[in-house]
């Protein structure tokens, strides 16, 4: 429900490349129901700080109902530099969802 959100916002993938990373606090640090949101603000901060996209962790193979291939989005597994072009500054989103639904971003 969340990437067919996004993808009604950022619009569907066009020619290019995916553009835009997805991550999750939850590989790294498991459930935190409680605290999901704050986790999240301080990861988004420390990414925006030192200009770096964190990985996902222990995800290879997205879930194919994601259909990600049909959006501007893609699953950041590795810590990679936060290029950016433009004018515009970096921008971030945080979800302060604990945990999801049926639609895991991975396979198991």
């Amino acid at each position: 429900m969340e990437i067919q959100a996004l993808t009604r916002v950022f619009g569907p993938r066009g020619d290019g490349l995916p553009w835009c990373a997805l991550g999750s606090v939850k590989s790294m640090i498991s459930h935190t129901i409680p605290a999901s949101g704050v986790a999240g603000i301080i990861k988004t901060a420390l990414a925006l700080y030192h200009k770096v996209l964190p990985p996902t962790l222990n995800c290879t193979e997205p879930n194919p109902k994601l259909e990600l291939e049909k959006t501007p989005f893609y699953l950041n597994t590795e810590t990679r530099p936060w290029v950016h072009r433009g004018s515009e500054p970096r921008r971030a989103g945080v979800n302060s969802f604990g945990f999801g639904g049926d639609q895991r971003p991975c396979r198991p």
